[in-house]
């Protein structure tokens, strides 16, 4: 039916020898107003002698001015504003709407594929806006998204996932964790605050008087070697070194910024919940507890800030051994002290959580010297004593943001700064 209307009207043309219609010459004048889509479609097609398919389910007004325009760019003025799409393959047009149970859907869509490189698909996913889900599927295994929609809208997606899909800064947590000695006599107060929160020289002079330090560094090494971190660390080793405190530990950890990093120095405890007197045809039901210091820690960079979620720095212990009436107790009880906060720092300078007091047990013994070394009789020449003391623990962190040199030259190569070109020596 269209290939016979157009050899009529090329017919007509020769013999009045006119000039040819719009549509010979590959472009196309039309007014649609409030035209139904499907009859704008066949005057499209019948104008420009093309084969157009249209799913059953396009239907609808549309509106458009078409002047002097291809036949790509007049189908598109037609079907944008109810938003269906088609394309061209092996000289026939598809027109389909942007649904996935649509018959005609896989002749409109494309496939794109992308492997996330700094996010999980957990993550990336969600941020999209609910009207592009129909298009995704994913595999955590493979860590890949896969898209199936038209060009328009898969393009749009991956820009979309491109601009999530950015370096996540890393930021590293120095801690230590001390434990003052209880016989010492130091105690974190006036004078240990008035150490650490001094800055520069002076700090140096008060705490290290009389020791010397000799060596070679680059500027950007000396403020590192003498940051707030650095200084309280030094102070923190020379008090153990006297014997006022002791490191129970000094870990490290390099975590994801607004991901929760875990440093435990816990001791277990296996106890069972059948009683003696329970059926020995039944196995035991072991449960597990355990005790000691623990810390879960988030870090989230704003700006030139760091802000540190401390969700638990604790402090506990099994009390049964400090106390005879417990003693003989089959259950462990445990004494916990936690502490909650969220604290924003500069770089590199130090969070301090102190007034966590952790039980324990120090044995004195008292010997007559000589006498208490003879075979057997010796006891009678020693006495023990237990004592229960409690002790201070102090936690100090430090967060410092990890330079990362390929995240810094990915980001930089999409800022649209130019680069500096190199030098040539002469």
């Amino acid at each position: 039916m269209i290939l016979a209307s157009a050899q009529v009207q090329r017919e007509a043309n020769a013999v009045r020898e006119v000039e040819p219609p719009a549509f010979e010459k590959g472009t196309i004048n039309e007014d649609f107003d409030q035209t139904d889509v499907r009859e704008a479609i066949q005057v499209l097609a019948t104008n420009s002698n093309h084969t157009v398919i249209v799913d059953d389910t396009v239907g609808g007004v549309t509106s458009a001015h078409i002047e002097s325009s291809t036949f790509d760019t007049a189908l598109s003025k037609v079907l944008a504003p109810l938003g269906f799409h088609f394309s061209y393959q092996d000289g026939t047009y598809y027109v389909a709407p942007p649904d996935p149970d649509s018959p005609l859907f896989p002749k409109i869509a494309k496939r794109y594929q992308y492997s996330p490189l700094h996010h999980d698909n957990k993550v990336l996913l969600p941020l999209l806006p609910p009207r592009y889900k129909k298009f995704i599927s994913s595999s955590d295994s493979r860590n890949l998204i896969l898209i199936d929609a038209p060009p328009e809208i898969g393009e749009e997606i991956m820009v979309r996932i491109r601009e999530m899909d950015t370096p996540v800064a890393q930021i590293e947590l120095e801690a230590i964790v001390c434990v003052v000695a209880p016989d010492s006599g130091f105690r974190f107060g006036l004078d240990w605050n008035h150490v650490v929160g001094v800055n520069g020289v002076d700090s140096l002079k008060a705490g290290i008087t009389g020791l010397s330090f000799s060596g070679t560094t680059s500027q950007a090494g000396a403020r590192n070697a003498f940051s707030d971190f650095a200084v309280t660390s030094a102070f923190v080793r020379l008090l153990a070194q006297e014997g006022y405190i002791t490191i129970r530990a000094a870990p490290r950890v390099t975590t994801k910024d607004g991901e929760r990093a875990t440093i435990a120095i816990n001791r277990e405890t296996f106890f069972s919940l059948q009683g003696s007197a329970a059926n020995a045809f039944f196995s035991p039901v072991i449960q597990k507890v355990e005790a000691g210091i623990s810390l879960e820690i988030t870090p989230r960079l704003h700006g030139d800030m760091i802000s540190v979620n401390i969700a638990k720095a604790e402090v506990s212990e099994d009390i049964r051994s400090s106390d005879a009436v417990l003693t003989s107790n089959p259950f462990p009880i445990i004494n916990r002290r936690t502490v909650t906060t969220n604290v924003n720092v500069p770089e590199g300078h130090t969070i301090v959580i102190g007034g966590l007091v952790q039980r324990q047990t120090v044995e004195r013994v008292n010997r007559i010297p000589v006498l208490s070394k003879i075979p057997l009789a010796g006891r009678l020449f020693q006495t023990i004593e237990k004592q229960e003391q409690d002790a201070e623990v102090a936690i100090f962190i430090s967060p410092k943001l990890v330079v990362d040199s390929y995240a810094c030259r990915e980001s930089s190569s999409f800022s649209g700064v130019p680069s500096v070109p190199e030098l040539q020596a002469p």
